[in-house]
């Protein structure tokens, strides 16, 4: 009886390690979907935009751009983009992309790669300064908004100005919560030193 007991509480044990791995398994899947659902958010994103740029002709500014950035020497690219009234990055940033092609889509593709990185920097923002869940919605409604979209399928100087702001920001902001970091932590020492 002794060993009967032994057999079946064996059995037990190994029953519950089973259903804990089941568990553990069960949790490590949703980690890994809760991990792996923005990325697909963003490729989404970014498949949204890449139909948009492909969708229509060059309008009269973005045909403009091109124009500018169609020089055969850099020097007298920017000196074609001083002429325009926008500041001369997209036209040097055109100038050497135009090596890749010259359609419409392959234009667009700087601006569209802006657009959805800024949507990606804004992401990992909100998740730095609220909760996982807050930053997925942001990263749904920056991925998705159509004015967004919009911006990020023209050969225009939008989507590039979006990501330089946002990163710019965020480098300013972790500057100063580690400035603020640091001082307060300095200021701790000295209070329990004195």
């Amino acid at each position: 009886m002794h060993d009967n007991n032994a057999q079946r509480h064996g059995c037990a044990v190994s029953e519950t390690l089973a259903n804990k791995e089941t568990v553990l398994n069960g949790r490590d899947f949703r980690s890994r979907l809760d991990a792996l659902l923005p990325l697909f958010v963003l490729l989404a994103g970014l498949g949204a935009r890449l139909i948009q740029a492909k969708e229509y002709f060059l309008n009269p500014d973005e045909a403009l751009h091109y124009l500018s950035a169609s020089q055969p020497s850099v020097d007298l690219a920017y000196k074609a983009a001083l002429t325009n009234a926008h500041p001369p990055l997209l036209i040097l940033v055109l100038y050497y992309w135009r090596s890749f092609g010259q359609s419409e889509l392959i234009l667009r593709m700087p601006s569209v790669l802006a657009g959805t990185a800024c949507c990606w920097l804004v992401y990992l923002w909100l998740k730095e300064v609220t909760d996982r869940s807050t930053a997925f919605m942001g990263l749904l409604l920056l991925s998705f908004a159509p004015a967004l979209i919009g911006l990020s399928a023209e050969v225009r100087q939008y989507a590039l100005l979006l990501f330089f702001m946002k990163s710019g920001s965020m480098r300013s902001c972790c500057f100063l919560w580690r400035g603020a970091f640091t001082c307060l932590s300095a200021r701790s020492r000295r209070t329990r030193d004195r």
